[in-house]
């Protein structure tokens, strides 16, 4: 798996083409991807990778994108947005025989912590309906909160983290 902040798909797409088709992994999360909905897949496709995107309403930050190996099952994707604020977009993955959720998000450094917390904290809530028992769930991405600050924020997400 490879996650990277793209900080622009479409300035930076002939690295990350590079680096996926010399890598070959299951699955690319990237953040900040900076896709709209007037770029069309065909613009960002990686041959033998399925795309999974949540776009943004502007050139100049946020969204995410997943490229899933074509070999790899997407069984559901759930998507969530606020734009300006968050990005995140959930797929249930059958791998080998085994079911995986896997989670990609980007938090805006410049919008409410507090509102993006909000909404992480009921998504978090939301997760019994979602998963089976057991489960693995894995969310990475640009969440732009300093996890090792002892403030209010940082310590409301790692609470989240730990349910």
């Amino acid at each position: 798996m490879i996650l990277l902040n793209a900080q622009s798909l479409p300035a930076h797409f002939d690295e990350v083409y590079n680096l996926v088709v010399h890598s070959d992994p299951l699955l690319v999360c990237l953040t900040e991807a900076r896709l709209t909905e007037d770029i069309e897949d065909f613009e960002v496709e990686i041959g033998g990778y399925q795309i999974v995107r949540v776009d943004s309403k502007s050139r100049h930050t946020g969204g995410v994108i997943m490229y899933v190996r074509d070999s790899v099952e997407i069984l559901k994707v759930y998507k969530y947005q606020n734009d300006m604020n968050y990005w995140f977009v959930v797929i249930k993955l059958l791998v080998l025989g085994k079911i995986y959720m896997v989670g990609n998000m980007y938090h805006s450094p410049s919008s409410s912590d507090s509102e993006f917390l909000e909404f992480f904290g009921q998504w978090c809530d939301s997760l019994e309906d979602m998963t089976d028992r057991g489960q693995p769930i894995l969310i990475v991405g640009d969440f732009n909160i300093n996890w090792l600050s002892k403030s209010t924020y940082p310590t409301k997400l790692r609470k989240l983290c730990m349910k």
